[in-house]
């Protein structure tokens, strides 16, 4: 529940920070909502208001969530070939591919960064680590000397506040996940050209959406769905609010949100954390993510309601109906 905890703290603090965040994010430019005159009248004036109101939501960048497909399945069939992270690794992922990796020995070197190891020496130095989650960042197996090399993702073991473990007690006991920060194209086996050219034939505004569209098409339509909800006592609510900003102090929504795909004995999840608003001077409507996260995690470390919270998904769906 650390995730959940963050949360709360992060949200806490962005909505009383928040105020004018839109002054200098990108903002979606409103389309041309003239529509052509069907009716006349009272009617013709209704309708146009109608169509103006949904032109202004659709123009809106809205989180994918509010459109996505769903699954209401608890556990998902495991295609058998799905793949993830810019190694293109075949889940559930086998940490044996991942021995040849290097990681940092802890030493610098005089070129600058760190003199790397291969992980498997890493696990067999049997150094104790302290009570808490400790941190592996995987470099590319060319890297022959320091840590200036390419950064595949990140393994990530123990637990805050257990007993302390060495690397491979912790592995051995299935506690450790693969976790991307701020995750690129390349962390779904798409070039720079490939990840933009897709994000303007789907008419997405940002990188995350390419992203988190990626894993909708590898592995299907999601049975998992968290919100950091706050103060609002329904995810209708919630919904409604990250749908209409303005109508939030300083006109201003934060959201936190977790999208999950749970399968027999792991699971797949991206974490959100975004800013959206419409700005007083000029009515434009803005969003940005300040936080965005790819993991995948075998559920002997934690389930995906044992990291973030309960499954919301059932009234998701009753929500977006």
């Amino acid at each position: 529940m650390k995730r959940k905890l963050l949360c709360t703290i992060l949200c806490v603090t962005l909505t009383l920070s928040l105020a004018a965040c839109g002054n200098s994010e990108k903002t979606a430019t409103p389309k041309d909502s003239s529509k052509e005159s069907v009716s006349s009248g009272k009617d013709q004036a209704e309708e146009s208001e109608s169509e103006e109101t949904e032109s202004k939501d659709d123009d809106r960048n809205l989180s994918l969530i509010l459109n996505m497909e769903t699954s209401s399945d608890d556990v998902l069939p495991d295609s058998g070939n799905a793949q993830l992270f810019s190694d293109r690794q075949t889940l559930p992922i086998d940490l044996n591919n991942l021995m040849n990796y290097q990681v940092s020995s802890g030493e610098k070197s005089e070129e600058g960064g760190f003199l790397t190891e291969p992980f498997s020496q890493k696990i067999a130095e049997n150094t104790k680590s302290d009570s808490r989650e400790s941190t592996e960042p995987l470099y590319t197996e060319d890297t022959t000397s320091t840590t200036n090399g390419t950064l595949v993702h990140s393994l990530y073991y123990n637990k805050e506040g257990e007993t302390e473990r060495t690397l491979k007690e912790a592995l051995d006991q299935g506690l450790w996940y693969i976790e991307e920060r701020y995750p690129d194209y390349d962390t779904f086996g798409l070039t720079d050209e490939e990840g933009l050219k897709k994000k303007n034939a789907l008419n997405l505004e940002k990188k995350e959406d390419v992203c988190i569209r990626e894993l909708y098409d590898e592995f299907g339509a999601p049975n998992y769905i968290w919100f950091f909800k706050g103060d609002d006592k329904t995810v209708s609510d919630y919904l409604e609010k990250l749908k209409h900003p303005e109508t939030n102090d300083n006109n201003v929504n934060v959201a936190s949100y977790c999208i999950g795909w749970k399968f027999k004995d792991y699971s797949v999840s991206a974490y959100v954390f975004e800013c959206s608003g419409v700005k007083k001077e000029s009515n434009e409507y803005y969003d940005y993510v300040s936080e965005f996260s790819v993991r995948y995690m075998p559920n002997t470390y934690e389930t995906l309601e044992e990291c973030y919270g309960e499954n919301m998904m059932a009234d998701f769906i009753k929500a977006t109906k």
